[in-house]
């Protein structure tokens, strides 16, 4: 947690490894606009590996700072 005292899930680090079967572009850093659901995340590897969806928990869309091949 980014602040473990208060239990923030806000600014959450997360690293996301592997190139997805050769779907994802690997390497870089992403900086996602405060706000942004981590839900957003799930949304877009869903549809790199193939299941087409556009809402999963709270999302609200795919993330398009994340670079596919």
């Amino acid at each position: 947690m980014k602040d473990g005292n208060a239990h923030k899930r806000k600014n959450l680090p997360l690293v996301l490894a592997g190139k997805a079967g050769g779907k994802l572009i690997p390497g870089g850093h992403v900086k996602e606009n405060e706000g942004t659901p981590f839900s957003n995340l799930h949304v877009s590897m869903l549809n790199i590996m193939g299941i087409p969806t556009t809402q999963f928990a709270n999302s609200t869309g795919h993330l398009k700072s994340i670079k596919t091949v």
